[in-house]
């Protein structure tokens, strides 16, 4: 992983300036039309959330998937502005997808020509807690809290090269770069892919993002609270080869894919139904090659829904599946021979 000398801002506008009964009235102002900075800043430092808590009270919505944003609020003194309309993310194939749209066309940022994006951060709260990581860039910018999260990792906008299509991927807390992610330009849009693993997580995240010209920033998105990525209904386990996936439909519930706990392991995955609360399968596998020449697949469940469990070996397609049927306890299995793939 690579350090960098973090960014530090200069003047920025004083949003606690708002005293007695306007304070109410402020406050709404500050989360419908962020203020702006002066400029970029030139290092990185920013506080800890444990240095700058967020404020109480604040409609912090987590949008899931994604959201529009109003045409034509931007900020900033230039005579030009990147002006950003909508803010999504996915995952798909162990990636985590983010994509922007623009008001008018955008190119790269080394393209040279006159629409090229500045700059800009994508933070990302990886474990969806406010009360953790670094202040985000996005309210470093308009100085307000509006987006009630606690960054983990950003993307560094201003660190496209055209030569691998990529952007730099840092770790907030220690302010290092953890790995170069991939962004593709349409004519108003630009999506970043960004590997799981490098996330340390499996999509469950809160994003924001603040986007300009190279002089000055100009829009965040959303303008209050963040986009939430969707919950996973596959896992990847032992060293990300072995796709776990379970379908499920209950007595009165026609049921569906279940959701992966974020509390899994390298070589075990956990889901639940409805209730993030409420685990019920636990599923393992195994590397036995040393043993008996196989990867082990095991499987508890404390639950008498149907199911089929599917565990597939990422690297040749070979695919088994467990079946348990409706009032029958699921109970657990212990296949010793599941995958005869090694190594």
């Amino acid at each position: 992983m690579q350090a960098r000398t973090p960014r530090v801002f200069g003047h920025l506008s004083n949003h606690n300036s708002c005293r007695g009964l306007i304070f109410l009235l402020c406050g709404f102002l500050a989360l419908s039309t962020p203020a702006a900075a002066a400029s970029w800043p030139e290092e990185a430092d920013r506080p800890s959330r444990a240095q700058s808590p967020v404020e109480a009270g604040l409609p912090y919505e987590a949008l899931k998937l994604g959201t529009s944003d109003p045409i034509g609020d931007t900020f900033g003194s230039g005579s030009t502005a990147v002006d950003a309309t909508s803010l999504d993310v996915g995952v798909f194939q162990n990636h985590l997808v983010i994509s922007m749209t623009f008001a008018n066309t955008v190119s790269p940022p080394d393209s040279g020509e006159a629409d090229a994006l500045g700059g800009g951060y994508i933070d990302i709260d990886a474990d969806q807690d406010g009360a953790t990581g670094d202040v985000p860039w996005s309210e470093l910018v308009t100085d307000g809290d509006t987006t009630g999260m606690g960054n983990e990792f950003y993307v560094d906008l201003f660190t496209y090269s055209g030569g691998d299509g990529a952007f730099d991927l840092f770790d907030d807390l220690n302010e290092v770069i953890v790995g170069r992610v991939a962004a593709v330009f349409t004519e108003t849009a630009m999506t970043v892919s960004i590997p799981l693993n490098l996330l340390d997580g499996n999509g469950s995240v809160n994003v924001a993002a603040v986007v300009g010209t190279v002089d000055e920033p100009t829009d965040v998105v959303p303008n209050n609270g963040s986009v939430s990525g969707p919950q996973p209904t596959a896992a990847l386990i032992n060293r990300d080869r072995f796709r776990v996936t379970l379908d499920w439909s209950g007595f009165d519930d026609p049921g569906g894919a279940a959701f992966v706990s974020d509390l899994g392991t390298d070589d075990s995955a956990l889901f639940y139904f409805l209730d993030p609360e409420n685990l019920e399968i636990l599923v393992k596998v195994i590397d036995a090659c040393d043993f008996n020449d196989h990867y082990w697949v095991f499987y508890a469940a404390a639950t008498d829904v149907e199911f089929t469990l599917t565990v597939t070996d990422t690297l040749n397609g070979t695919e088994n599946q467990y079946t348990n049927p409706l009032g029958q306890l699921g109970g657990g299995i212990n296949d010793t021979s599941a995958f005869a793939t090694c190594p």
